[in-house]
């Protein structure tokens, strides 16, 4: 059930709301309608009203109490009043926004001023509505008196409960006898990390010198204080001089904690009680003393003071000092880092991978069982295991309460239904997830529970969330906050819940999920509220409490059964994924907007559906609308009547929109405050767009040659956050352009500039100087973060670009400038965090006036810079001496491509992470900056590097001192087609992915030379490609350093003869060979599991008999081979004990499989692809459960479909998959090991 603290957060917020605006005038100009007595008794009866409220927002009700039952019963009562309030009064203001249009009022100021005078002309229905929720409220408030009582009698028992519990822990688990399970790697990372005395130490100025502060952050039950334990029982006296244990939990008291530290060192409880005394006592012991002090499960994060006086003592601690934190929020790891003085140091302790786990989960699902008798009960168990997200707290909850009831059914209950079903005890995983949602503020919990109607796995568009949040209500502007937006202050919402990790943000997508644990956490405490159906049988779930439905259907019984349904009618939240007939649909679509008329938000997913109903313009309530997947290339004229309407989100695949795409009277909608569509060329202008004065965002601002918009439209929308102008080069007038008044716009965030596409760069003078005239009108307000300007014609940038106008930018894009010579002096701007230029062939130097003033920082702020397709770039100047304060400090990605005649790069930065350089013209070895030092020893962060087509370059690296020791972190270098490029320097031991492609090299001294394989840290995977000239692989000696090598892939070395000394990597797991023709001897490790291979006959000349963990076997690419020799069937029976998977690819002239399928006793798996040539199959094992054939002969897929002549032989297998077509091309790096 949604929280009570939910309930009183909402009802609190909406009541303000009736008071504080309608009621005040209803009360003023209705006294003959009835209201005035039931609005007397209101306001008499609102203190006690919001004092129940108040305690119920504050969490201090015990739910679980019987005694709780009628305040719970009073709270739903007034939560659908208010709904219904909520209603009355959104119908009078849309009445009111309605008569202002009728009347051709423009500006949103009259329609709320109307709203306020003019109710007394109000429909007289809504103003009846309206009277009937005064009465229903007047009677709740005379029911209040008694339950002020019982709130004093619980709220009580509450206190006194919390302070017999005191502050407890949650356990996590994630262990097996005495190691950690699956968490090797990181605790020798935190280990190394805690006995590291760092150089760096001793210069910087992190906490007050001495102490560092490391992280830890995740779930809960995701084993980190079962890691931190581990890590800290490794810990020596060698190491630290003291270590403390603190447990803080929810309680972030610091004379607790202060005391709890020296209690663990003394081993005996402080005789003082006061803070000053506590601390002075601890300084003394930690003066002069290396300390290891542990702070597990900290929850706090919004009290910096109480941070300090923490941290207050630690001061005295000696150099190399530790303090190692353990929490479920990144937001406590950077209030301590904040505190500490430093960048937060941290990792995110994610689950288990799947094999570990498995191991974990059986050890309790299975304790005293013997495994092979419950066959059945493994299958639904290992399904479960997958469900949990690897937490380890789960494994063991979930795995010991489904020990005690070994039956399938219940089993089977917990795998389909979900995990909060299962009794798991007061330290089980639904306690420990449970804890971090009520220990979030009540605005917080509203906005988590409501992402509970979207699908499981969804991927979160962090905007699109944060609308729905403001336009269900979730969001509420302070009193003392108003130079946020409402979008500000969902976005921080958005932020928070992810801190506290409630959200999982995948950056590289830019968008977000939930953990599937967390993702059942909130269906679990919303069910009342929030609902997804997916099929008729789901509509059961469907009571008159649901306010938030998700529906999903392949087909309309859904749609109609939900039709007869009286819940829909007082819905406010409507998400419809619909994969049926878009026909179907449209026909059952108008009845269905008409039976949700009083949903805020309203989003649709139905392919290729074409026509959006009229009745979408009866949805009087409607904030949000979304449309996604559809075809619709006009909207109807009933969208016009949407007055609520605030946000518009249109998506869908590559279609032309018709050039009348919006109607003619969109102004009307006076609330917009984002307007989201596809920009697939130009469409007719929004007449009267400049009424549009809340508009935030607008993507089509196109000056087209025949209608257009008009600068002057832009001159009061000065709420604008984000605008894209388009043709430009149609303005006749660049002094037209002052009129949009953009200078005076101090909200505009993002502007983005676009003049028509042009294949090739002109020389027109009149053109090019009427675009540099119209983009110095276009000059912005100072606060802008972003710039864009796409195939700008002139020749210069604009003065505005640059220093000192413009300080704030953190983002320019300079793309398709083919005029442009020059580049502005961006180098100065102080927090310019992202630089891109592409495609500028007039561009021949990047110098003094790129950079600046040699004698200041250059891009001080910098992280990303992307030059691309310069082809007339030949010098990149001024190369950083000494003198220089500071040279792209903070730098963590540069990528060059496409600037064939640039020859030298200037010297890498330090913070530097990931380098990518493809078909550039370098000649030049890379360099790294040496900065201030004089020791000449500079630890580069490189991480990445990749190099493709630098037919030039013959020496990778030059410096004062070897590679290996200047990129230490270096962890993946992939080298591909540089023909020059003979050697590589000796490589640094932290490479876990090396991959060399059609390079130069002659040998492997890059490897030999080195220590890559030394100290437990070689690489996890090398690739080599295309070594025309390598024989044989490096000596025994050297291989066998390789101990955490577990993949090795060796492809089109023409001349490799011998895999000798390949035996000795022992961690070796998955080997790939192909189009290696003359391999003619060497060993291979009897630990491979996975092996594919192009040429059956290796396994003959090469030392492949012995395989006896191999589990995979994979033959492809050989355009040859018609049917498999007799010594290869010998061979997979004599290896058939273990082989559970077989795959075939790309044999396009393969005609028969081997006859001996059926005596691989173990195979599980057979997958084919791409052979056209097979007409039949052999038989196959009765232990096969998957067979996956793609592309295929079409003989193959009739025989074998269901129904085929041959289906009866493969009828036995649980899953297949038989499709023909044509033979497709793939990539040798498509062949894989998962």
């Amino acid at each position: 059930m949604l929280e009570l603290t939910v309930i009183g957060w909402f009802a609190s917020a909406v009541i303000s709301k009736l008071f504080s605006t309608a009621f005040d005038y209803i009360a003023d100009k209705h006294k003959r309608q009835g209201l005035q007595a039931g609005l007397e008794a209101l306001q008499k009866a609102l203190p006690k009203i919001k004092a129940v409220l108040a305690v119920a927002e504050s969490g201090q009700i015990d739910e679980s109490d019987p005694q709780s039952e009628p305040l719970k019963a009073w709270l739903w009562q007034l939560r659908d009043l208010i709904y219904e309030a909520d209603d009355a009064l959104d119908e009078i203001e849309y009445l009111q926004m309605e008569k202002a249009n009728t009347k051709n009022k423009s500006k949103v100021r009259n329609i709320v001023s109307s709203f306020k005078k003019g109710i007394l002309n109000s429909d007289p229905t809504t103003v009846d509505k309206l009277k009937g929720v005064v009465t229903k409220l007047k009677e709740a408030a005379d029911s209040v008196g008694p339950l002020l009582e019982l709130l004093s009698l619980t709220s009580a028992q509450i206190h006194q409960r919390e302070k017999e519990s005191g502050n407890t822990s949650n356990q996590e688990s994630g262990q097996i006898g005495s190691r950690v399970v699956g968490r090797d790697d990181l605790k020798a990372e935190m280990l190394e990390w805690l006995r590291s005395s760092s150089m760096n130490e001793k210069h910087s100025e992190s906490f007050h010198k001495n102490v560092s502060v490391f992280s830890v952050t995740g779930l809960g039950g995701i084993g980190k204080t079962t890691l931190a334990r581990f890590v800290f029982d490794d810990i020596t006296k060698d190491d630290f001089d003291l270590k403390m244990w603190v447990y803080v939990g929810n309680k972030f008291d610091v004379k607790t904690i202060t005391s709890m530290m020296l209690e663990d060192i003394t081993k005996e409880k402080p005789k003082s009680d006061a803070l000053h005394l506590l601390q002075e006592d601890l300084a003394k012991k930690l003066k002069s003393k290396k300390f290891l002090l542990v702070l597990d499960d900290v929850w706090s994060d919004d009290n910096i003071i109480e941070w300090e006086k923490l941290f207050a003592p630690l001061k005295h601690g000696h150099l190399g000092s530790k303090v190692f934190l353990t929490t479920r929020m990144a937001s406590v790891a950077e209030i301590a880092a904040k505190v500490a003085g430093e960048k937060m140091k941290s990792i995110e302790l994610k689950g288990l991978e799947e094999g570990a786990y498995l191991s974990l989960f059986n050890q309790y699902a299975f304790n005293n069982i013997d495994i092979n008798q419950e066959k059945k009960l493994m299958s639904i168990g290992s399904k479960i295991a997958r469900k949990l997200g690897g937490n380890p707290l789960a494994a063991k909850t979930i795995g010991m309460a489904l020990n005690s009831n070994r039956n399938d059914d219940h089993w089977e209950k917990i795998l389909h239904n979900d995990i909060w079903r299962c009794n798991q005890g007061k330290q089980g995983i639904t306690s420990a997830l449970q804890l971090s949602y009520k220990c979030l503020p009540s605005h917080l919990k509203c906005c988590f529970a409501y992402c509970s109607i979207f699908p499981r796995g969804h991927r979160f568009n962090k905007d699109n969330v944060v609308y729905m949040w403001i336009a269900s209500g979730f969001i509420h502007q302070p009193h003392d906050n108003i130079r946020h937006t409402l979008e500000d202050i969902g976005r921080m919402y958005f932020d928070d819940l992810v801190k506290k990790s409630f959200f999982e943000v995948d950056y590289f997508h830019r968008n977000s999920s939930m953990h599937d644990l967390i993702y059942e956490l909130a269906q679990s405490i919303s069910y009342d509220e929030c609902l997804r159906i997916i099929d008729v049988g789901s509509l059961c779930k469907l009571n008159t409490t649901v306010r938030h439905l998700c529906v999903e259907a392949e087909n309309l019984d859904v749609v109609k059964e939900l039709l007869k349904h009286s819940s829909s009618s007082s819905l406010r939240t409507m998400l419809f994924y619909y994969n049926g007939a878009e026909d179907e649909l449209e026909q059952v679509l108008p009845d269905f907007l008409k039976a949700i008329k009083t949903v805020r938000v309203l989003y649709i997913s139905a392919k290729n559906m074409k026509i959006l109903p009229y009745e979408v313009g009866e949805l009087k309530h409607l904030r949000y609308l979304e449309l996604e997947y559809m075809e619709i290339i006009r909207l109807p004229a009933s969208i016009c009547k949407l007055y609520h309407l605030e946000f518009f989100i249109y998506s869908t695949d590559f279609i032309s929109l018709h050039h009348n795409f919006f109607p003619r009277c969109m102004s009307s909608l006076t609330k917009i405050r984002h307007i989201i569509y596809p920009y697939l060329g130009p469409i007719e202008p929004i007449v009267g767009i400049g009424r549009l004065t809340r508009l935030q965002e607008f993507l089509g601002f196109n000056m087209s040659k025949n209608k257009s918009y008009c600068f002057k439209d832009l001159k009061d929308m000065v709420e604008l956050r984000k605008l894209h102008m388009n043709y430009l080069d149609n303005v006749k007038d660049p002094k037209e352009a002052i009129e949009a008044k953009l200078d005076e716009k101090c909200n505009l965030n993002i502007l983005l500039l676009h003049w028509h596409w042009r294949r090739s760069n002109t020389n027109n003078h009149t053109e090019a100087k009427s675009a540099e005239e119209l983009l110095d009108s276009l000059r912005p307000h100072s606060n802008l973060k972003e710039v864009e300007l796409k195939n700008y014609r002139g020749t210069r940038c604009s003065s505005w670009m640059q220093p000192p106008r413009l300080c704030n930018l953190e983002s320019i894009s300079l793309n398709y400038c083919l005029n442009l010579e020059q580049i502005p002096t961006v180098g100065q701007l102080p927090f310019l965090k992202r630089l891109i230029l592409f495609g500028m062939p007039m561009l021949k130097q990047l110098g003094n006036e790129f950079h600046g003033d040699e004698k200041h920082s250059i891009f001080p702020s910098l992280v990303e810079l992307e030059i691309s397709s310069m082809e007339a770039l030949e010098l990149w100047s001024t190369y950083p001496t000494t003198e220089f304060a500071e040279w792209f400090p903070c730098l963590h990605r540069l990528e060059i491509s496409n600037c064939p005649r640039l020859k030298q790069l200037p010297p890498l930065p330090p913070s530097l992470v990931k380098l990518s350089i493809v078909q550039v013209g370098l000649e030049h070895p890379l360099t790294l900056w040496q900065g201030h030092t004089t020791s000449g020893i500079i630890s580069s962060s490189l991480k990445f590097i990749y190099l493709y087509k630098l037919e030039s370059l013959r020496r990778l690296y030059e410096g004062i001192t070897d590679f290996d020791q200047n990129f230490a972190c270096l962890r993946f270098l992939t080298v591909e087609h540089c023909s020059s490029l003979t050697e590589l320097p000796p490589l640094p031991l932290t490479i876990e992915d090396l991959i060399i492609d059609r390079a130069g090299l002659t040998n492997f001294t890059f490897i030999t030379n080195s220590s890559i394989g030394t100290l437990n840290s070689s690489p996890d995977e090398i690739k080599i490609e295309g070594y025309p000239n390598i024989t044989c692989l490096p000596p025994v000696d050297v291989l066998k350093q390789f101990t955490l090598l577990r993949s090795l892939y060796l492809s089109n070395c023409e001349v490799l003869m011998s895999l000798e000394g390949l035996h000795s990597i022992h961690s070796l797991k998955n080997l790939l060979i192909l189009m290696c023709p003359n391999i003619t001897r060497g060993d291979v490790p009897v630990t491979v599991e996975n092996l594919s291979i192009d040429d059956p006959s290796l396994l003959l000349r090469a030392s492949l008999r012995n395989l006896r963990c191999l589990h995979k076997l994979q033959v492809s690419y050989n355009v040859k081979l018609t049917s498999f020799p007799d010594y290869f069937e010998s061979w997979i029976v004599e290896n058939h004990k273990s082989l559970q998977h077989l795959g075939f690819y790309y044999l396009k002239s393969l005609e028969e499989l081997p006859s001996c399928l059926n005596r691989l006793t173990s195979l599980k798996s057979l997958e084919l692809r791409s052979v056209s040539q097979l007409h039949v199959l052999p038989d196959l094992p009765s232990s096969l459960q998957r067979l996956w054939i793609r592309s295929s002969s079409a003989e193959l897929e009739e025989h074998y479909k269901n129904g085929g002549v041959h289906w009866p032989k493969i009828a036995h297998i649980p899953s297949c998959a038989i499709t023909a077509g044509r033979l497709q091309t793939m990539c040798v790096r498509d062949v894989s090991f998962c």
